[in-house]
């Protein structure tokens, strides 16, 4: 799994500057409507208003600089680190404060997590379990809830 796609999000755009099929394809966990452009409609717009290639350009770099990061975390930090890392970043991203703390608010599949984080099911599934048991998330009907953000900080960071 490469990333988690949310409301209004770009996704595919890294197709339309090379000739090579698109190595990756998107899977919805919930019911979804997708727009698309037709690559010329879309090149005469980026001729018209080149801001939109500027916007387009930022958005690729971002996400260049977050899957190095992410193959580097993969590389050189444990298993929970990365696990509490992706966490934190999808409450960022996807969260929504609830009594019981942050609830990433996309239905999460164990598999997903792992396949995210580079990791097995086993090992994700023991690690949550651990995290649930110790009150820092809270787990139900393919949602996680972040209870406390500051022990998932520091696993992330290794304190």
């Amino acid at each position: 799994m490469l990333r988690f796609i949310g409301t209004g999000d770009m996704f595919g755009t890294a197709a339309l500057f090379t000739d090579h099929r698109y190595p990756a394809d998107a899977i919805s966990a919930e019911s979804s409507t997708v727009l698309s452009w037709q690559e010329s409609d879309l090149f005469e717009l980026i001729d018209r208003y080149p801001r939109i290639a500027r916007n387009v350009i930022g958005i690729l770099g971002r996400r260049i600089a977050e899957l190095q990061e992410r193959v580097r975390n993969n590389a050189n930090q444990r298993v929970e680190q990365r696990l509490a890392g992706a966490l934190l970043q999808l409450g960022e991203q996807f969260g929504r404060a609830t009594r019981a703390g942050v609830t990433i608010k996309l239905p999460l599949r164990r598999q997903d997590l792992a396949e995210y984080t580079g990791t097995t099911l086993h090992s994700v599934s023991r690690q949550l379990a651990a995290w649930s048991s110790a009150g820092f998330i809270r787990t139900s009907a393919r949602r996680v809830s972040l209870c406390d953000e500051a022990a998932l900080r520091r696993i992330a960071k290794d304190d």
